[in-house]
């Protein structure tokens, strides 16, 4: 379909509510422009672009994740997180010790380009007021500084993680359920 020919979409992220200072409103208009879906980028154009370009062994990566998969279930998700009692912190602590078996397959892995951190507890600050706290993210890069700040800059970050036990719409605004 030509651009022409596009439906108008309401902009929610240009109006009023997103101007405000008050985070659930600014976070409720982004939510109505996303609807009930996020767009996806393909996982080429991902590597490609967002991820550190290192020598990662595919093969010898996916071996060592195999083996933590007994019965087609992670080991470290011996339930399903939708099912757990557990807050996502704990639900999902797991997830560092994937990022961690991948990065051990990497030539860089003494050297690992950008360091995880699972679960801060304090949104990172900025420019902007954002009070926007991810379950997890990486370092831009090894700058120890930028690591040992008492409250994290998002500058420093890069690919931030938000962990979901759920796919509903209270799930998806939910902070640390």
């Amino acid at each position: 379909m030509p651009i022409s020919e596009s439906p108008p979409l309401n902009k929610h992220t240009l109006s009023i509510e997103y101007a405000s200072p008050v985070l659930t409103q600014r976070r409720s208009a982004v939510m109505k422009d996303l609807g009930d879906w996020i767009p996806e980028v393909p996982l080429d154009d991902f590597c490609k672009h967002f991820l550190p370009q290192n020598d990662i062994k595919v093969s010898q990566a996916l071996r060592a994740m195999k083996t933590h998969i007994p019965n087609n279930r992670w080991s470290w998700f011996p339930a399903d997180p939708k099912a757990s009692n557990e807050n996502e912190i704990n639900c999902f602590v797991g997830l560092a010790n994937l990022i961690t078996t991948i990065t051990e397959c990497s030539s860089t892995h003494g050297a690992q380009a950008r360091p995880f951190v699972q679960n801060p507890t304090r949104s990172p600050k900025g420019d902007i007021n954002n009070d926007t706290r991810p379950d997890g993210y990486f370092f831009r890069d090894k700058n120890t500084e930028s690591q040992t700040r008492p409250v994290p800059l998002w500058r420093d970050i890069c690919v931030p993680h938000e962990y979901k036990k759920g796919s509903g719409r209270g799930d998806i605004l939910d902070v640390s359920k």
